[in-house]
């Protein structure tokens, strides 16, 4: 009998050294970055007042060490990009295994997005937790709302190992993964990430209303779900709407949320009604159409944290002991965020310049000083050569190889040029070519444009439902504002006996 029970705990501590082993290998291939360090790191802290949940816009807009020094409260920002609404309410369980807070600020425009295709999404989550019922519930909740993509392995959401084995070579050769074999990473401003960049918005106007929009089907069952574990676990919860680039029939969709939640007996704030409060600027604040660089991020954090104190018994640990790691961290965010803004505040600026020139552009008939001015980092030139043209004019010459054109290329030249992304497209041929490609910025409200370019005998250029047709020959440049996605100045450039000319086509 003493014998067989020494087999049976002898098996069970190597079945136990094989799932640790296996585990630990499993924890060495989920890769590195900031998804994960967000899951990790609040494992990693001490008591909590507040939890921020939410996707991207939560972990570029909420600034726990900032709201720490005006306020003493101590907050984590537990947010990963994309999250699926499904997530919320496991995120807050895992929250809830290490931590007690006193509040849950919970992204609200979660349940307004629904993707089909989140399957990257969820792992940002699920890859980085530990092996728990918990991780095993969140994909299985997530799978319950979806038909697994062809060629997608369930299995893998599950054992994250048989999707990244393979590539075992760079996992192996790269330390930062090697640092997280014990699933353990510290998230050094408690959440929060810097976004250095830059995109000027229109205000947004007109979308106050009383109307309703009712949420799509599956996010409000996904919803009702989570207000009912919140009440069963008497959380105290605020929802949350960030400032963005709202439209009305989100703010209908906001207020069928808004009902729900309320009536709930769960707070919910929209700060899209408190532009003038928090002194945002659309023009320099935002990073692109859905989240706030680091100037509106303080700026929405000053809005926030004042909300929070007025509402809510949150405490101030300021001046206690036990919390001096938050001070020294403090110093450390200022460091970093006077860099960011520093580089942040180039960009607008350069932005500025760029506006400038774009006024200018076609008014000017000098063509030196007109491709000086169109050679600039906001702009994309669009470049197409028609039948004959000539390159025997030094100033011309100059010109042509600011675009990138020789005197000994081929008879017909097409140019894309890209100012936002350097990107050259060079492409040359003895007949007729043609080129489609999408340029501008995807982030802006008006998003990428469309280009088709063709050159020849005769040339065209049409940016998204305009199009212009060239049939003289000679050069002709779209300078297009990467800043604005429009056209604004059209020429074609020529070489006579005379001297160099340029024409503005207009746009």
């Amino acid at each position: 009998m003493k014998n067989k029970a020494k087999k049976i705990i002898g098996c069970m501590v190597f079945l136990c050294l094989i799932a640790i082993v296996f585990m630990k290998i499993t924890y060495l291939f989920s890769g590195s970055g900031r998804e994960r360090e967000a899951i990790l790191g609040i494992k990693e802290e001490g008591p909590l007042d507040m939890v921020y949940v939410g996707a991207s816009a939560a972990y570029t807009s909420w600034q726990p060490l900032k709201a720490w020094n005006d306020c003493g409260f101590t907050s984590y920002t537990y947010a990963t990009g994309g999250l699926p609404a499904v997530s919320v309410e496991h995120y807050i369980k895992e929250v809830l295994k290490t931590k007690t807070p006193e509040l849950f600020v919970v992204d609200a425009r979660t349940f307004l997005l629904w993707d089909d295709n989140a399957y990257v999404k969820i792992r940002y989550g699920s890859d980085s937790m530990d092996y728990s019922l918990n991780r095993f519930s969140l994909v299985k909740d997530f799978f319950d709302y979806r038909t697994i993509a062809e060629g997608d392995d369930r299995l893998s959401y599950y054992l994250q190992i048989v999707k990244y084995h393979s590539n075992y070579k760079a996992v192996l050769s790269n330390e930062d993964n090697w640092k997280l074999i014990n699933n353990k990473e510290v998230s050094k401003y408690k959440g929060w990430t810097f976004m250095e960049y830059h995109c000027p918005l229109e205000l947004p106007k007109g979308f106050a209303t009383k109307e309703s929009k009712p949420l799509k089907k599956e996010n409000l069952r996904i919803l009702n779900d989570l207000l009912s574990y919140c009440r069963e676990k008497e959380l105290e919860v605020l929802f949350v709407v960030y400032p963005y680039a709202i439209s009305i029939e989100e703010q209908k969709q906001y207020n069928t949320l808004q009902k729900i939640v309320e009536d709930a007996g769960f707070d919910f704030l929209n700060t899209n009604f408190s532009y003038e409060e928090m002194n945002l600027n659309f023009q320099t604040d935002f990073n692109d159409r859905n989240h706030l660089n680091c100037f509106g991020a303080e700026k929405y954090t000053n809005f926030l944290e004042k909300y929070l104190v007025e509402n809510y018994t949150l405490p101030d640990h300021r001046g206690d002991g036990e919390y001096n790691s938050w001070d020294e961290l403090y110093l450390q965010f200022k460091d970093d965020e006077a860099e960011t803004k520093k580089n942040v505040q180039e960009m607008i600026d350069n932005k500025e310049r760029g506006e400038k020139a774009a006024g200018l552009l076609p008014t000017v008939t000098d063509p030196i000083q007109w491709a000086a001015l169109a050679n600039n980092n906001n702009f994309t030139a669009l470049i197409s050569t028609v039948g004959q043209w000539k390159a025997d004019d030094i100033e011309f010459c100059t010109i042509l190889d600011q675009f990138g054109i020789e005197e000994s290329d081929d008879r017909y030249i097409l140019r894309v040029i890209s100012g936002y992304n350097d990107e050259l497209l060079d492409l040359k041929s003895y007949e007729s070519i043609k080129e489609t490609c999408e340029i501008g910025k995807a982030e802006t409200v008006h998003g990428e444009s469309s280009v088709e370019i063709t050159s020849g005998l005769t040339g065209s250029l049409s940016v998204d439902d305009i199009k212009y047709v060239f049939d003289a020959d000679g050069i002709y440049v779209g300078i297009y504002n990467n800043n604005t996605s429009q056209m604004i100045d059209l020429v074609r450039i020529i070489c006579q006996n005379k001297g160099m000319e340029i024409v503005h086509l207009g746009v």
